[in-house]
């Protein structure tokens, strides 16, 4: 095959090559997006999990005040421990239980402590606490 015209040649060739780059472009722009989208949604579903509000989802909530009843502590190594912290509090009329870790961040709780529980208004098995009164 002779190669008539040189220039005719590199021009169709360089509008090929043109029309494949900007495909691959998009593509890649397209890619890139759905990869952030996943992240932000992968990044939530940790959040709800990490702050047990997965628990919640699909529930009318609502809070309530309960107040510590009892105490344990529960052993992690050699010498470390935290606080199994049980609670009570009411709802329409009925005394629910639960309980939670209270750790460093938390801080060391006392019988008869107030906090603010929040809780799933058709099922108020489904509670958590949501933070501690401190009294002044």
């Amino acid at each position: 095959m002779l190669i008539e015209n040189p220039e005719e040649n590199i021009l169709k060739w360089r509008k090929r090559y043109n029309k494949a780059l900007q495909k691959d472009r998009i593509s890649q722009i397209k890619r890139t997006i759905l990869v952030v989208v996943g992240l932000v949604i992968m990044a939530l579903f940790i959040r709800l999990w990490a702050n047990k509000e997965w628990q919640f989802i699909g529930y009318e909530t609502s809070f309530a005040t309960g107040v510590v009843v009892e105490i344990r502590n529960v052993s992690f190594g050699s010498q470390h421990y935290k606080q199994r912290v049980f609670y009570e509090f009411e709802h329409d009329g009925t005394t629910f239980r639960g309980s939670f870790l209270a750790g460093q961040l938390i801080g060391k709780q006392e019988v008869v402590k107030r906090i603010k529980v929040k809780f799933a208004v058709s099922d108020p098995r489904r509670s958590k606490m949501e933070a501690i009164y401190t009294l002044r």
